[in-house]
């Protein structure tokens, strides 16, 4: 052991442990529905929006930390419009960190927010998500096919970054609607096929539904919806063979 000068005779106490500070979450999911972006531990911020009909969500997140606490989770009750839901997660050191989900619930006829404008599609399916949109489409055309009960609102479209897309939209891209600076509304994009996110159903899309059947790769979230080409609610073999048969001009895949 060695001996320094003017060591002091008395051992010095040990500093008081306070417990670890991992307060993240390994997971952060709601049941049935997607939101986006795609979860990611170090990302806090996500956004989702969801018809007049649905009042609650159930809400659900695993700690990495056996020792941390979680709150904010359960059922969700919505009021309509605009709503922040903060998943709370406290590490045994007391540290807290805040993931925040903002939910946008859209007004019934009948009632809710008066301000909110509200958006209609001649041509897309307007539901938890959009729907409809031709493999290839850009931001320009695909914003084209829009009207808006006010004229004071405004739709950009931007990608799973939060950066606004001036080219192809693909799955997992985000309608958001605004009036002046509020954010209103937020709704992801769904193109049947095109799992990988750029615009276009091809072999790589392909590839990565077989791996997902082969438990390889597994998918989530607009990327599993998206492999779903036939419409069934699950990916099978026959989803891989449809794929198949878009990209040998057998068939067009429906969107």
């Amino acid at each position: 052991i060695p001996v320094y000068k003017d060591m002091p005779e008395k051992v010095c106490e040990k500093p008081t442990s306070t417990g670890s500070n991992d307060n993240w979450l390994s997971a952060l999911t709601v049941t049935d529905r997607t939101f986006t972006p795609a979860f990611d531990t170090y990302r806090l911020q996500y956004e989702m929006s969801v018809p007049a009909a649905v009042s609650s969500l159930r809400v659900n997140a695993t700690a990495y930390s056996a020792t941390a606490t979680v709150g904010g989770t359960g059922t969700v009750v919505l009021k309509s419009g605009m709503n922040t839901v903060d998943v709370k997660v406290t590490a045994a050191s007391g540290a807290v960190r805040i993931y925040t989900l903002s939910v946008y619930r859209t007004p019934s006829e009948t009632g809710g927010d008066e301000n909110a404008p509200t958006l209609e599609s001649e041509i897309y399916r307007i539901e938890d998500t959009v729907q409809g949109i031709v493999p290839g489409t850009t931001a320009e055309d695909f914003l084209k096919n829009f009207t808006l009960s006010d004229t004071q609102a405004s739709l950009i479209v931007v990608n799973g970054e939060g950066i606004r897309v001036t080219g192809t939209v693909g799955t997992g891209c985000v309608l958001h609607v605004f009036k002046g600076d509020t954010l209103y509304a937020v709704y992801p994009l769904l193109i049947r096929g095109d799992v990988n996110g750029d615009g276009a159903v091809s072999i790589v899309d392909l590839l990565q539904i077989q791996q997902h059947l082969l438990k390889v790769r597994m998918l989530s979230d607009h990327a599993l919806h998206a492999a779903d080409v036939s419409k069934d609610g699950a990916v099978t073999i026959v989803d891989l063979l449809k794929t198949q048969q878009h990209l040998l001009k057998v068939i067009v895949i429906e969107q």
